[in-house]
């Protein structure tokens, strides 16, 4: 399974999830997975919603997991076709409002933890890529951030508004990084992505932020950029795009400063 998954452009937190519902499984059953029949995967994913109380969402990544292993790596797509897929609720998510994320970002209980909240909500940047942001990346002339390697294995560049910047410039001068931007007590490696997490839970509850806005809350929607001549996704067409989107594309030439929005980036806690 292993190398199936290597063979594949599969992030490293998906072959960590899909691997844990393959022992899972064996775990609950007993029984190696080519001697398993499609009621015993029923069972299995009824276990998880009934006894476990898993989230939808959790028991279709560890479906897909499933999935994976009889279709790819054992060949015997007939065992998994008919499972059904758990409905997965649609909600809206819970926004924070700029003051909300004022009273956040002050309750940081220091400079690093605060500057680290404010990369992520000003460059709009996922909490991965925050952790994997490197001093080299920082473009002060173009006002970017060089984000490589994101989710997609894609390269692209963020917003870096000039006050992120005076903030990851003091913050420079307080920890001198050299390699990463946020190193660990270690500084050949990064910060880890849950002890990022759990500074922003313990700022948002030091803040008394009553909405219990998860790592995946956005804070702010930004109104749309245009991209002027010369700042295009494509030759010879303009394209519209807000942060969110445009920071899906690895090829966008970034504006000049006068053309940023004056309303900061989303903040998006996705791992």
């Amino acid at each position: 399974m292993l190398d199936a998954m290597e063979l594949r452009p599969f992030a490293q937190r998906t072959r960590e999830a899909y691997l844990h519902w393959a022992i899972e499984l064996a775990r609950h059953t007993h029984t190696a997975p080519d001697q398993l029949v499609t009621a015993d995967l029923e069972t299995f994913i009824l276990h998880l919603l009934r006894e476990r109380h898993l989230a939808p969402a959790t028991c279709a990544q560890a479906l897909q997991a499933l999935r994976f292993l009889w279709c790819v790596v054992l060949k015997r797509p007939d065992i998994v076709v008919d499972l059904p897929s758990p409905i997965i609720p649609q909600r809206l998510p819970l926004i924070l409002s700029r003051a909300e994320v004022a009273r956040i970002l002050d309750a940081a209980c220091n400079l690093r933890n605060r500057v680290v909240l404010m990369t992520t909500y000003a460059a709009g940047l996922r909490v991965s890529e925050v952790c994997h942001l490197r001093v080299a990346d920082i473009d002060s002339e173009r006002m970017a951030l060089r984000v490589e390697q994101g989710k997609g294995a894609r390269d692209r560049y963020s917003l870096l508004p000039p006050q992120l910047l005076e903030a990851l410039r003091l913050y420079w001068r307080a920890y001198r990084p050299q390699v990463w931007l946020f190193p660990s007590r270690r500084a050949d490696i990064p910060v880890d992505i849950s002890l990022v997490q759990k500074w922003f839970y313990a700022a948002r509850d030091k803040a008394g932020v009553s909405k219990r806005a998860a790592s995946t809350a956005c804070a702010t929607p930004s109104p749309p950029i245009c991209w002027k001549p010369g700042s295009i996704c494509a030759p010879s067409r303009a394209c519209w795009a807000t942060a969110t989107s445009a920071r899906r594309c690895a090829t966008c030439i970034w504006p000049s400063p006068a053309h940023f929005p004056s309303r900061r980036a989303r903040i998006c806690w996705t791992a």
